[in-house]
């Protein structure tokens, strides 16, 4: 996970260096052309050096100010507002995993609600009733959905703790891996 976040903050660290950046040089670009002022002049040169040494010094203050952040970048497709309701004291069983290269996540439970609720929070996958064992079950499979919908579902909901949040922290860095892998 710690692979992740490190690229994550080293983009997020060159994009706030480039808005700086283009801050201050625009700026610059902006009073030329407004002011007229005559580039060749010593008052002009003193005041764009002074310039650029304070946007160079906001720059060298953004390393500094990261260091004390976690960065988890994911890329913004679309925006939901998740609505979720999962009643306490049902037993779950959480499995992730991968299928032929090709993640998944499925949920286990003897009653009805966790896994609908879920369900229908995210509007994707599969829910349905296992003759077999009559546990209910809720799944999805594919990288699209587990990368976009299901796991910003549970990172801001924190549903898991302990080894689950383990095994699932595990899972999403072979997640995120795959989808580096494949971007």
């Amino acid at each position: 996970m710690s692979d992740f976040r490190n690229r994550s903050k080293a983009r997020f660290e060159e994009r706030m260096k480039r808005h700086v950046k283009d801050t201050y040089v625009g700026c610059l670009d902006a009073a030329e052309k407004l002011l007229g002022v005559d580039t060749r002049s010593t008052s002009w040169r003193q005041f764009r050096y002074r310039v650029l040494n304070l946007g160079n010094d906001k720059i060298r203050q953004v390393d500094v100010e990261l260091q004390d952040y976690t960065i988890e970048f994911r890329p913004a497709i679309f925006s939901v507002e998740y609505k979720v309701d999962v009643p306490d004291g049902k037993l779950v069983e959480f499995e992730f995993g991968f299928v032929d290269d090709e993640p998944y996540f499925t949920m286990l439970s003897k009653a009805e609600e966790p896994g609908k609720a879920v369900s229908e929070a995210l509007s994707i996958g599969y829910f349905v009733r296992n003759p077999g064992n009559g546990l209910w079950v809720f799944g999805v499979k594919g990288m699209y959905d587990l990368f976009h919908k299901v796991i910003p579902f549970f990172d801001k909901n924190e549903c898991f703790k302990g080894k689950t949040l383990e095994r699932y922290n595990t899972w999403k860095e072979k997640v995120y891996n795959m989808e580096k892998a494949n971007a």
